[in-house]
């Protein structure tokens, strides 16, 4: 080959793949806030997700995850307090319906009404502090007896009839406002995961904990109303972007109320529609 051959035989690098999915925007100002490491997560995770052949995305360089700010008194108080409120005129208001559904739980499928399961509420170093998260049972009993967790997937068999209706309207997870009066949870926040898998998807991404450094667990949230249900590790790290982005919100009071509104808004959304629900 000559000098002249081998200079053509160069090949410029690939150009990367188009993003095919709308990744959550940040709040103003949020990478200015020094404090704000969901923020630089988010970013970090982009970049990651406009990359070839890169499944695990790192932290950003000089970016540490260990002790993220709390976040500010007065969004404390706010969420708190909509969590007290919400979740009481929420169990009142839908006391009927619930009362229905328990009773066409009951009498279509066997097996309790109620489903209680463990729940990750918050990582200490690797240490998970867990509870008992209540939902009505959308599965036949016992769904996970030979297979041990897995994820839920598409047209799954082991959903019931009325499960499937209740899933896709998430009106599955109404038993989940006594967790949020109780303090075990919020109304707005990351997906509560369970135990057995977020070690597992802590060593496959490594800032996955960061979801709930800040944050309770929620019934709803900004990745459960723009994302599907969980079905790969894929849905996952997209899904964990929004996590990292609403809680980008919770830095200023005025961002996060009207971030908390506009969730709360779209779950009404999801409710009527199905959309983003199996």
């Amino acid at each position: 080959m000559t000098p002249d051959t081998a200079m053509h035989d160069v090949r410029s690098p690939a150009p990367e793949p188009p993003i095919t999915t709308k990744l959550p925007r940040l709040p103003e100002g949020a990478l200015r806030h020094e404090h704000s490491t969901a923020a630089h997560a988010v970013v970090e995770l982009a970049r990651e997700a406009r990359r070839a052949g890169e499944d695990t995305p790192s932290p950003p360089n000089g970016v540490t995850f260990a002790n993220p700010a709390e976040f500010p008194t007065s969004v404390r108080i706010a969420k708190r307090t909509v969590d007290i409120v919400g979740s009481t005129v929420a169990i009142l208001l839908t006391a009927p319906v619930m009362a229905v559904i328990a009773a066409l739980v009951k009498l279509t499928s066997k097996g309790p009404v109620f489903y209680h399961q463990e729940r990750v509420l918050r990582v200490v170093g690797r240490d998970e502090i867990t509870f008992k998260m209540h939902k009505f049972r959308t599965m036949v009993a016992d769904a996970e007896a030979r297979t041990g967790p897995v994820w839920a997937g598409q047209s799954d068999p082991r959903i019931t009839s009325v499960g499937r209706f209740l899933r896709r309207s998430r009106l599955d997870e109404l038993p989940q406002f006594w967790n949020v009066l109780k303090g075990e949870m919020s109304i707005v926040g990351p997906r509560p995961e369970r135990p057995h898998f977020t070690a597992q998807l802590q060593d496959q991404i490594p800032v996955y904990y960061d979801r709930v450094a800040e944050l309770k667990p929620g019934i709803t949230g900004w990745a459960q109303v723009r994302c599907p249900y969980d079905t790969s590790l894929d849905s996952v790290k997209m899904k964990l972007l929004y996590d990292l982005a609403y809680a980008a919100h919770c830095y200023r009071l005025g961002s996060y109320l009207r971030m908390e509104l506009k969730v709360m808004l779209l779950t009404v959304v999801v409710i009527f529609t199905g959309k983003g629900a199996q």
